[in-house]
């Protein structure tokens, strides 16, 4: 975590071991009861395994804050036993405390690393689609919507159905960009049977991601004259972007790159 013990140590002051547990949570590894809850349910029968995960990661996190809590109960003991920060008795109880805090530091990695094994996909494989759907979609969209498009595919790759749906969606980006026309992309989407529901998702990505979106929902899709206008100043946007990506060539290179590697060491 980045919020070290040493730093937790300097910013503690009269803080109680919860308030300093939840600043050390807010860098801790993503164990977030309410969404644990969630995926726990959506697999309670085909991922019986995350069942036990999430109790696991419970205890861990648990683990971690009442270490904290320690942490910070010999930190106020010794503000009100010795005045003389510099003295051996406090240097000695500051130094038990540091270790309380190295401990809630492992547990809280560790409860996040187990909170991970909720999803049927690793943090690491997660990653991985990310990097992947970003590489394949660096030349469909201006450098001016990478970040989005991260957020995005980060987002998709929380649950099956959302990686589903970007995958889709990239596919029928690519043979757009391969010159196919909209007729044929159409025929790809309606082949894969999606809910109504879930092929606005996909022509909703389509439309703010891909150069020839907004044109493509224009040919395909029966739209409202509001709605044309604001499909229309998407278009817009996008010719803007790219002129900026063409004016700036290297410019482009840089942020490709850039983001290629915030994906990497995230």
């Amino acid at each position: 975590m980045t919020n070290s013990p040493e730093g937790r140590m300097e910013k503690s002051g009269e803080n109680t071991g919860q308030n300093i547990w939840q600043e050390s949570m807010a860098d801790a590894p993503s164990f977030d009861v309410n969404r644990a809850e969630e995926l726990k349910s959506q697999y309670e029968e085909s991922h019986p395994q995350a069942v036990k995960d999430v109790e696991k990661a419970r205890e861990m996190a648990m683990a971690a804050y009442e270490d904290t809590s320690i942490a910070a109960d010999i930190r106020q003991f010794t503000k009100k036993v010795e005045e003389d920060p510099n003295s051996a008795v406090a240097i000695k109880l500051n130094e038990d405390a540091a270790k309380f805090d190295e401990r809630a530091d492992a547990a809280a990695e560790k409860a996040g690393r187990e909170y991970d094994g909720y999803d049927p996909d690793s943090k690491e494989a997660r990653k991985d689609m990310v990097l992947d759907k970003f590489n394949r979609a660096v030349d469909l969209m201006p450098t001016g919507k990478y970040e989005q498009w991260i957020k995005k595919s980060r987002e998709a790759s929380r649950s099956i159905e959302g990686a589903q749906d970007l995958e889709i969606a990239l596919s029928a980006m690519e043979q757009l960009n391969a010159k196919k026309s909209p007729e044929e992309v159409n025929e790809y989407l309606k082949s894969q049977n999606l809910s109504d529901e879930k092929m606005a998702k996909v022509r909703d990505i389509i439309l703010n991601f891909s150069d020839q979106g907004p044109d493509f929902l224009l040919q395909t899709d029966k739209y409202s004259f509001s709605q044309k206008m604001d499909i229309r100043k998407i278009r817009k946007n996008n010719e803007h972007l790219r002129y900026i990506d063409a004016t700036e060539a290297s410019h482009y290179k840089d942020d490709a790159e850039w983001y290629r590697n915030s994906i990497i060491n995230s």
